[in-house]
């Protein structure tokens, strides 16, 4: 089973349409899918309707979670910055780990 439909992703069309015909909606020339070919577009198109045009992505995503004011952004950086000093201090701890067992590896 073969199909003829719009191959645009962020189309809406999903009606079946046939050979040299073009897409109503966005004007694409159809293109023919199998059926398998054919599900897996139609599930692309169906996730792509679903997102929001206006969700917010990226940095403007966190800025969202956090709020637009950047008034826990602060906060954010102060945890950041303790967990940096954790992680110095531990490879401050393993690098003299480190020495003392050289040491003692060379003593034998």
């Amino acid at each position: 089973m073969c199909a003829w439909c719009c191959p645009k992703e962020k189309c809406p069309n999903n009606s079946s349409l046939n050979e040299g015909d073009k897409c109503p909606t966005c004007g694409l020339k159809a293109k023919e899918f199998g059926f398998f070919e054919l599900k897996l577009l139609n599930e692309a198109k169906k996730n792509k309707s679903q997102e929001s045009p206006n969700e917010p992505k990226g940095e403007n995503k966190i800025l969202a979670i956090f709020g637009d004011d950047g008034k826990e952004l602060p906060s954010m950086k102060k945890v950041t910055n303790n967990l940096l000093k954790a992680i110095f201090e531990q490879n401050k701890i393993i690098i003299q780990q480190n020495k003392v067992i050289q040491k003692l590896l060379k003593k034998k």
